[in-house]
């Protein structure tokens, strides 16, 4: 089995925990700092929220997250920063 297999089954067991944190509005903005590869970005889309934001400082991660979900993906190394230009436009 090789590691994204073994990755992917292990978040489909901790998914389940999530339901419970997310909003019940599936238009509500949802942004994922850290997104790596998307896997849950692409959850949220398959549960079917639609305004999906993921950030990550790799540019590789980024680039087949926009190709994968064709969602608003961003390049940063300022966390903080990107918060307080986005803080109004997330719920």
């Amino acid at each position: 089995m090789n590691a994204d297999l073994i990755a992917a089954a292990r978040f489909d067991d901790l998914a389940v925990n999530y339901s419970d944190l997310l909003p019940g509005d599936r238009s509500a903005r949802i942004l994922d700092i850290g997104c790596g590869s998307g896997r849950f970005l692409e959850y949220l889309s398959g549960l079917g929220f639609a305004q999906l934001t993921g950030v990550d400082i790799d540019g590789r991660s980024i680039a087949g997250v926009r190709e994968k979900l064709g969602i608003r993906a961003e390049v940063i190394n300022d966390v903080a920063g990107f918060l307080n230009e986005e803080s109004e436009n997330m719920n």
